[in-house]
């Protein structure tokens, strides 16, 4: 697998993943200003998105969720058919950094994104719905957390470097 990875055309990879990243951003931006009213908000993340905005962005953040699903599910596949010039435990160690990771980040991610899009669904008081706001944000940040876990407990490498650091 290394060596696919060295023949990757770099330049052109970099300029699909740049662009994928500036068309989302670019998304976001246009949701923000078209949807934008003049109230006063408090900051927190679904607060930028006005009206119907932020249910545009949960959906639209779900989709890029799925499509990060499945690139994790394509890698692992690549590992696991390409297994045979890896070792076996080497093997089960990326299988499962590769199965905790997408378990704890996408499920993060995809629970706070439902929950943001069900927002505008209940009829709640704007103090209530900034809590409800609040606890959906807490399984985002608990997946992206948890990586640093994952990592570190399923890679000696990613161990070393964090032991050299502090």
């Amino acid at each position: 697998m290394p060596s696919i990875y060295r023949q990757l055309n770099v330049p052109a990879y970099l300029f699909f993943q740049y662009l994928a990243i500036s068309l989302f951003s670019a998304y976001n931006a246009f949701l923000i200003f078209y949807f934008y009213r003049d109230r006063d908000v408090i900051c927190n993340m679904p607060s930028v998105f006005h009206d119907n905005a932020v249910s545009w962005w949960a959906y639209s953040s779900a989709a890029v969720n799925v499509v990060a699903f499945t690139v994790y599910v394509l890698t692992w596949r690549l590992i696991r058919a390409r297994g045979e010039a890896l070792e076996i435990e080497q093997m089960r160690r990326i299988f499962r950094t590769i199965v905790l990771v997408t378990i704890f980040d996408l499920s993060g991610w995809a629970i706070t994104q439902t929950l943001v899009a069900t927002q505008n669904f209940l009829t709640l008081s704007d103090d209530k719905r900034l809590c409800y706001i609040c606890l959906a944000s807490i399984f985002v940040n608990l997946g992206i957390a948890v990586k640093f876990l994952v990592y570190y407990f399923t890679s000696t490498e990613y161990r070393n470097a964090v032991g050299y650091k502090f």
